[in-house]
């Protein structure tokens, strides 16, 4: 399974923030047995000088979803103030900007469909099912933990 993380597209806070969460992660010792961690730079829309961080994660068959919850739960607990990440896995992507429950939910589901192999739902689904093409949620100004597809 290949994971993708990054900066949320409405983010302004640090640019460090990815970096951080790239050494939090190769320091966690059930990621670093059974991840291939990378740090690369991601070109930014028309910049060509600057980029930003981007960790390429490549999880073998040993990998529990949970692990890497846990990791981001521990990060983000440790960093409240960071700025949202997306993670994309299997052209799905998902911003999460807490450690609410329901942003755990929401990562370790997409982490569960994407290892066990099934099709992630299309768009965005909303608390009430009401999809929404723009990635939030039912009554979300730009709430925490949102979804969509590429």
């Amino acid at each position: 399974m290949i994971i993708e993380i990054g900066t949320a597209a409405e983010s302004s806070g640090d640019p460090r923030v990815i970096r951080d969460l790239y050494e939090w992660l190769d320091r966690t010792p059930a990621v670093e047995r059974h991840v291939k961690l990378q740090l690369t730079a991601a070109p930014q829309p028309g910049d060509t000088m600057g980029a930003a961080d981007l960790i390429n994660m490549v999880l073998n068959q040993g990998f529990a979803a949970g692990n890497l919850v846990l990791a981001y739960r521990a990060w983000r607990s440790a960093r409240p103030a960071a700025p949202p990440i997306t993670v994309t896995a299997a052209d799905k992507i998902i911003v999460l900007g807490d450690a609410s429950e329901e942003t755990l939910h929401r990562l370790e589901r997409l982490l569960r469909q994407t290892d066990s192999g099934e099709t992630a739902e299309r768009g965005t689904t909303g608390p009430e099912g009401h999809e929404d093409p723009r990635g939030l949620r039912d009554g979300d100004a730009g709430g925490d933990a949102r979804e969509s597809s590429r």
